[in-house]
């Protein structure tokens, strides 16, 4: 079977009609660098700066909650495995580097593990999750590269499982989007990276350790920083060399997005000699610039007709509707220049076009769709009714398309050749009989 493509050259200019309108563009953040994207396609809603390595210092950890919560999803793990902490992952623990109290020979549940490293952000738990995972440190980080490799980070070297005193690591804010897109996926990186509080008992019920997220953009009393549509995310704390970071993955209006912000800094308010942590004020800006600049629009609806297929030897019609046999939706920017959407049917037939019958239902072909130049989307195309055949007017064409084959006019010509061979033997036999005859008569008066 032949494919013929038909190319629908209309654009669909899809507005934002009777919604805000966000600036152009926003103002240029208070940070090194920043990135903000949506989730679901991976694109990039807002770029500052995010090629530029930086140290992620502990927003390390995201890569390592990650690679921690693959091993409890593959099977690796449970969330009741008892982790016994070695003394190996406690020396390796630099200076000065936040500890979450764990010793030697100490067992952890494996959830609990994860908690004390994310949330209570202990290099000590970091490491003891490393070994849990990979059966050592160093093999951990390993496979912290290989997985940032294959996600597609570009700039990215990590060099321990917490990210506390290491100048030899780095990422840019582009590449930590990837990592957290990844982590975003996992449910059990979201319940951990989602928690503003959490209570870890070591050692039955005497011993508890209360433990109180630092992301400050998603804790309500925080009213600086705080945004309800923050679901997950981590920070960095203000240091001298790499300033404070965070990372926030946020929700609203079925759209997911992730602020990224590397560099920031914290600066002192005269009035009452407070800190603001301005990273968690331009990641608050930079969420509610993309929720209020970008949505989703359906641009195709299953069932809805879409186009006609022109059909040929149909009773009573010469073509048939044709719809999508799914929806498909596209991020668009809201106000602004409309967004060129444009769409290509591909039609399945025989090279001379759709022939009937046709019955509801049947696979016609395909629609793909396409942003920009970028293929996004590709659905089916399926008829909406059905075409039964026209069958007299389908057996003169068929007798009209043997009077023009090859064979036909050499039939014809072996036809005709015999004919006239065989009037010309008619006539031939003809003359010698009548010859004859006249000889006999003429014998026969003779004698």
């Amino acid at each position: 079977m032949k494919i013929l493509s038909v190319f629908l050259a209309a654009a669909i200019l899809l507005s934002g009609a009777g919604a805000a309108v966000a600036d152009t563009e926003p103002a240029t953040p208070a940070a090194a660098s920043a990135f903000l994207g949506e989730i679901t396609t991976g694109d990039a809603l807002y770029e500052y700066e995010s090629s530029l390595r930086r140290n992620p210092e502990t927003l390390t950890k995201i890569m390592t909650l990650l690679l921690a919560c693959d091993a409890l999803e593959s099977g690796g793990l449970t969330r009741e495995s008892r982790v016994t902490v070695s003394s190996s992952a406690l020396t390796a623990v630099p200076k000065d580097a936040v500890r979450t109290g764990l010793a030697a020979g100490d067992k952890v549940r494996y959830i609990d593990l994860l908690y004390l490293a994310f949330l209570g952000g202990g290099a000590d738990a970091s490491n003891a999750a490393a070994e849990a995972v990979s059966g050592s440190v160093a093999a951990f980080v390993e496979s912290m590269n290989v997985r940032a490799d294959e996600l597609g980070c570009v700039n990215t070297n990590f060099t321990t499982p917490h990210g506390e005193k290491s100048d030899e690591q780095y990422t840019t804010a582009a590449d930590l989007f990837l990592i957290a897109r990844a982590a975003s996926e996992s449910e059990l990186f979201l319940e951990v990276a989602g928690k503003t509080e959490y209570t870890v008992t070591s050692g039955g019920e005497t011993t508890k350790t209360k433990l109180t997220t630092a992301n400050y953009a998603a804790v309500p009393t925080r009213s600086k920083y705080y945004d309800k549509r923050v679901v997950a995310g981590t920070a960095a704390k203000n240091t001298y060399a790499s300033g404070s970071g965070c990372v926030e993955i946020a929700e609203s209006g079925g759209l997911r997005i992730i602020a990224v912000i590397l560099g920031s800094k914290e600066i002192i308010e005269e009035s009452d000699s407070s800190a603001t942590i301005l990273s968690f004020v331009e990641a608050r800006r930079l969420i509610g610039w993309g929720f209020g600049g970008y949505a989703w629009k359906n641009v195709l609806e299953k069932g809805m007709p879409f186009t006609e297929i022109p059909v040929r030897y149909g009773a009573g019609r010469d073509s048939v509707t044709a719809c999508p046999d799914g929806d498909v939706i596209v991020l668009v920017r809201i106000g602004g220049a409309p967004d060129n959407v444009t769409t290509r049917v591909t039609v399945y037939s025989e090279a001379d076009g759709l022939e009937a019958p046709v019955r509801l239902g049947d696979a016609l072909g395909e629609i793909t769709v396409l942003q920009n130049g970028r293929e996004i989307a590709k659905v089916g195309l399926v008829a909406v009714a059905s075409v039964d055949k026209e069958y007299v007017a389908y057996f003169k064409a068929q007798l009209r398309a043997a009077t023009r084959t090859t064979l036909f006019k050499w039939i014809v010509f072996a036809v005709i050749a015999l004919a006239a061979v065989y009037i010309a033997v008619v006539v031939r036999y003809n003359i010698q009989y009548n010859k004859r005859r006249r000889e006999g008569k003429n014998g026969g008066r003779r004698g």
